[in-house]
């Protein structure tokens, strides 16, 4: 548990439906006092709790003559801004003559016709974020922007954001409502730290990642939705002419003039062009990119961002080893090694143990022991390195349950029988979408560059399967594709009486349901792609956790805990 001033909860939401339903964000601040909670319904306030000004008592005016002092920029920077008062709208009927000036504002109403309102109240207390702060909230989502925020102010006062991943939110909730995350999040923080990942730059590099790929999408369907209406309007003016006089030319031609002159399209492609910039600027900036994807030939900043966005904290797919036998095995080999005399004897290779690490600097001194016949330390020693052997193991295995988790998650795993997982209709897809397909638009990529690296693999994948697969089968019936086209039947029973009368064999059966090739080479080209691209996402998950332990001094480190060395 870490010791902080308040534990705060954020449950982070759309401020409205579709239906116009407001949800807000709701913040809920633990201290040793209780629990306050408050509502943020606007991205301004937000911004205001990020500052510390978000406005939580306020106060009557003095008087009809009191004058407050406004905000400004340059003039008055400690003024009264106007959005944190209280107004009331004056009604039609009611004169603005004799009030004070000061107290008055017009703005535009839901109907967009100017209004004018009254002060009322003017705050008087403020709250947000502050040192020592130690904030919760779910791990994606809407709230990544607001929780990049946090973060970055966190680092200047002292404060910090930790996220949770929404499973295991699920599971540590209980019988609690959703509608209560922010109090279930601020308890949390405080007393189950080790289930969230704290959110650093490196984090906030990858949010802006997200946040660009997203826009540049917009940007992009923004374009192509006008290419259809530009082409659509075009189409019905030449077929629905009343005059007759349909244009020579193709209609291809004349879409591409009316293009290259209209302002709004032009417009739209020059964004376009802007947003992948920007996009592109953002994804260089991480260093998973200089890590893998820069090396790797026709992968861009689209197909990398594509990838990075949904995965976003490559730490929610670690699993830990069991903590337990870590620590007993390790509480075992201390002791085997203080028995084996291993502080005693490794003295005698510290010439050679310069740049060596403390298990080699074990197996160097079990070495010394045997040559110089010290038969009971040296049995010793060899059981405290099998003691660190196991732990080793434990540590794979937990990488490798971890490895399952994001290989699923990217949808490159198999199924339980040994197939590539497929999304069929009426089914639920336990992958995500929008990383399975940047992989596939990067397999596509291997294809077309047979000299590459992975291109080469793509190509040793494919003679691995036309090798186990060499014989072309009927997918219904099993047997070799040419005997069933041949037979135009499948054995598959015996024949029903009708054509038994017609005198065929009995031991040929009725062709039966949908038959087809099996292992063409199409089937055992895209199985060749899928199999790479599982290859690929093992690759990535072993440099980018490499990468993170190495910032971040491992898994325990990163979530708060500490290991026994």
């Amino acid at each position: 548990m870490v010791l902080a001033n308040r534990f705060i909860g954020i449950r982070h939401r759309r401020k409205a439906t579709k239906e116009g339903e407001a949800r807000p964000t709701t913040v809920a601040i633990q201290t040793r006092e209780g629990v306050q909670v408050y509502d943020l319904e606007t991205e301004t306030h937000e911004l205001d709790f990020l500052l510390h000004r978000f406005p939580v008592e306020w106060r009557d005016l003095a008087s009809t003559e009191e004058e407050v002092v406004w905000f400004h920029k340059d003039n008055a920077p400690d003024g009264v801004r106007r959005d944190h008062c209280k107004w009331r709208t004056l009604k039609k009927e009611e004169k603005v003559d004799g009030l004070n000036p000061n107290h008055l504002r017009r703005i535009l109403n839901s109907k967009g016709l100017p209004v004018a309102q009254l002060l009322t109240k003017v705050p008087t207390k403020f709250d947000g974020l502050e040192k020592g702060d130690v904030v919760g909230m779910v791990l994606g989502g809407s709230g990544d922007r607001f929780a990049a925020a946090l973060s970055r102010q966190g680092e200047e006062i002292g404060a910090t954001v930790w996220r949770i991943p929404p499973f295991a939110l699920l599971a540590l909730r209980g019988d609690v409502s959703k509608d209560e995350d922010h109090l279930t999040l601020a308890r949390l923080v405080e007393e189950n730290q080790n289930s969230f990942y704290l959110l650093r730059r490196r984090d906030r590099a990858g949010i802006r990642v997200k946040e660009a790929l997203a826009i540049r999408q917009d940007a992009m369907k923004a374009r192509i939705g006008c290419e259809q209406r530009m082409l659509q309007a075009l189409v019905g003016s030449i077929f629905l002419t009343q005059e007759g006089r349909f244009p020579e030319g193709v209609v291809e031609d004349e879409f591409d003039k009316i293009k290259a002159n209209d302002a709004i399209y032009q417009g739209l492609l020059a964004e376009e062009a802007r947003r992948d910039k920007e996009m592109e600027k953002a994804v260089k900036t991480l260093e998973i990119w200089g890590a893998i994807f820069d090396k790797i030939t026709g992968c861009g900043p689209r197909i990398t961002a594509g990838i990075i966005a949904p995965i976003g904290d490559i730490r929610r797919f670690w699993v830990e080893p069991d903590p337990q036998a870590m620590q007993r095995l390790y509480e075992r080999s201390q002791d085997l090694e203080r028995q084996g005399m291993l502080e005693e004897d490794k003295v005698h290779v510290a010439g050679r143990s310069a740049g060596k690490t403390p298990f080699q600097i074990l197996q160097m001194t079990r070495s010394w022991q045997q040559q110089n016949v010290k038969p009971m330390e040296v049995q010793l020693l060899t059981e405290a390195i099998a003691c660190h052997h196991e732990r080793h193991l434990l540590r794979v295995k937990a990488m490798q349950k971890g490895m399952g988790k994001f290989k699923k998650f990217c949808g490159v795993h198999c199924t339980a029988e040994g197939k590539f997982p497929r999304r069929r209709a009426g089914e639920v897809a336990n992958w995500n979408p929008n990383v399975r397909q940047a992989l596939y638009l990067l397999g596509d990529q291997f294809n077309r560059r047979p000299g590459s690296h992975w291109g080469k693999e793509l190509l040793k994948w494919k003679g691995i399967l036309r090798e186990k697969h060499s014989n072309v089968e009927c997918s219904t019936c099993g047997v070799p594709w040419d005997q069933c086209k041949k037979q135009g039947v499948a054995i598959v029973g015996p024949l029903p009486t009708e054509l038994a009368e017609l005198g065929l064999p009995a031991d040929v059966g009725v062709l039966k349901g949908r038959h087809s090739k099996r292992y063409t080479d199409g089937h055992i080209h895209k199985m060749a792609i899928w199999r790479t691209l599982s290859k690929f996402v093992e690759h990535l998950f072993k440099v980018w956790s490499r990468i993170e332990k190495e910032q971040s001094g491992g898994i325990q480190a990163a979530s708060g805990q500490s290991e026994a060395a």
